[in-house]
């Protein structure tokens, strides 16, 4: 019945059109998959800018929903709305989401996989989009762990340019577990996030986007985990500050 009732929510947000996730609220990804495994997350962001674009008092809102059909693949659906300063708050578009987990640690040492992505957007101007991306976790020391992941999108359909846009997210953290009623483990964790552009015309370090932030994640015993994150520009052409607030649920 859980599980019904999570895939009836999802298919109501998708009775609407929805968009392309940007870093603001991005995590830098692990590549785990775990059959069986099914979980619901809500993601919600605010960014401040300088900069006289509509980048200024936006807010994001994302809700997830995946699924691991077995240990190499599951399946993401992902839902993005935004509402800028002065609008509404409407659908951006929506993305189906391919992972798989193909280097496990238990037989490497680290884990490694990769997704295959496509991304409606919604919008008369508004382009589809194709993400090819690659994961990689290394745990090191005690209960510390480095993420890497290496993003390239490319726009899709009629009026596309079919130019490669490429992004790099670093993250390195350490988890603690805690003997506590209500809260079982800790994480904290340091971001660095890179998006480049077009890597045929990457333009100058400050029109890019370069965001360095830090979070932490807090697991309930009760199986839903709590995130906080703040984000600073490294770039001028990053949003100055963006704040997060991450709920995530697993059945």
């Amino acid at each position: 019945m859980v599980r019904i009732l999570a895939f009836a929510w999802v298919i109501l947000l998708f009775s609407v059109n929805v968009s392309l996730a940007t870093p603001s609220v991005g995590h830098v990804g692990g590549p785990g998959v775990k059959e069986g495994q099914l979980s619901i997350e809500w993601r919600n962001g605010y960014t401040q800018d300088n900069d006289p674009g509509n980048q200024n008092h936006r807010v994001l809102m994302w809700q997830f929903l995946d699924y691991g059909f077995n240990d190499t693949y599951a399946m993401r659906l992902v839902n993005v709305r935004n509402k800028f300063q002065g609008g509404s708050n409407t659908n951006q578009g929506f993305t189906l989401e391919n992972r798989f987990h193909v280097i496990k640690r238990s037989v490497h040492g680290w884990d490694g996989g990769f997704r295959v992505n496509y991304t409606k957007n919604n919008g008369e101007n508004s382009l589809d989009a194709v993400t090819l991306a690659f994961f990689s976790l290394f745990p090191f020391n005690e209960n510390w762990e480095y993420r890497q992941n290496f993003w390239f999108a490319t726009n899709v359909g009629s009026g596309s340019e079919q130019k490669v846009r490429m992004n790099i997210r670093q993250e390195i953290n350490k988890k603690y577990t805690l003997d506590h009623d209500y809260f079982s483990s800790v994480k904290y964790g340091l971001e660095l996030l890179n998006a480049f552009g077009r890597i045929d015309d990457l333009g100058r370090y400050s029109d890019q986007d370069h965001q360095l932030g830090i979070y932490m994640n807090t697991g309930m015993v009760n199986d839903v985990s709590v995130r906080l994150g703040y984000r600073n520009s490294l770039s001028r052409g990053a949003e100055d500050h963006s704040y997060e607030l991450t709920l995530r649920y697993v059945f």
